[in-house]
């Protein structure tokens, strides 16, 4: 796979035009986002079709190669499906509308749907790590990047966002779909709401990017067993710093909330990495060796 790595004062050169990027950018990355502005360009046009592979490389001046991996990339995303001699299909934005989940409003509703996401998200990891793509490592490395300098209401997008970003990992459509589904429940729920400050608050923003730290290298080392492993453990987390937060939520007037608590200062060292950091990760899975 080619690689371009460019300084901020740097450009690349696609079909005569000079993209100016920041930071340490892929090729292919650069060229699906061409892609998806001549897709979002003539979506309305019932005539136009995406050109071919060989096409592309000519119009954009690159390299077959990385046209396949551009288009992996917006298939990963859900923006287009490869079909065979069919060649490059447009998929329909998905459409505004109820998914079929209530809105979470009780704690037991709120158990309920831990429970959810901790049966699916389990496997979604597990599923992902077997077929790992450049493309999704490299959205949630910058997930993990934009998560280090956040507050908690674009930290908690940032963590739905990686959530949907493995599911897409794993090509499978319907699995994508539940996990939208599960994260538009978890968004719409006022309890959630209710403590997101303190959920994605200072205290806590360490663990839960030690946990998907965690993640990305068992997804970087194909390990779908450590990957599930890690992916149970982040929403048994979740389920104990929730249940943590109600208990203090419910306290009479006047009790200290949970960010003043002098047990914080205590916790939060070990709050800082999740308990299946890359140090103690193994090898290999069993399934691998």
């Amino acid at each position: 796979m080619r690689v371009l790595r460019q300084r901020k004062d740097e450009a690349v050169k696609i079909s005569g035009r000079h993209l100016a990027f920041e930071g340490e950018q892929r090729l292919y990355q650069i060229v699906a986002r061409r892609l998806m502005g001549m897709i979002d360009e003539h979506r309305d046009d019932p005539d136009w079709r995406i050109p071919s592979e060989r096409e592309l490389a000519e119009q954009l001046e690159v390299s077959r190669p990385v046209i396949r991996e551009a288009v992996i990339a917006l298939e990963v995303m859900g923006h287009v499906a490869v079909r065979g001699r069919a060649g490059m299909t447009v998929l329909p934005r998905p459409a505004e509308e109820d998914k079929g989940l209530h809105r979470p409003e009780s704690h037991e509703d709120v158990l309920q749907l831990l429970e959810a996401r901790r049966a699916l998200e389990s496997g979604i990891a597990r599923l992902a790590a077997e077929q790992t793509q450049a493309f999704g490592l490299d959205m949630l490395r910058e997930d993990l990047a934009r998560m280090a300098t956040q507050e908690a209401a674009p930290f908690a997008e940032t963590m739905r966002g990686a959530q949907i970003s493995l599911a897409r990992m794993t090509g499978n459509a319907i699995l994508l779909r539940m996990e939208e589904a599960l994260q538009d429940a978890w968004a719409a729920s006022p309890i959630l709401e209710s403590l997101k400050d303190r959920l994605y608050g200072p205290a806590l923003r360490p663990l839960w990017i030690g946990d998907h730290h965690a993640l990305l290298a068992a997804l970087e080392m194909a390990q779908p067993a450590t990957a599930c492993k890690v992916a149970d453990r982040h929403v048994a987390h979740l389920r104990k710093e929730i249940e943590t937060l109600v208990h203090f939520g419910d306290q009479p007037d006047g009790a200290e909330p949970l960010h003043d608590d002098p047990r914080e200062a205590e916790l939060a060292p070990h709050r800082a990495a999740s308990d299946f950091g890359p140090t103690t990760m193994p090898a290999k899975d069993a399934a691998h060796r």
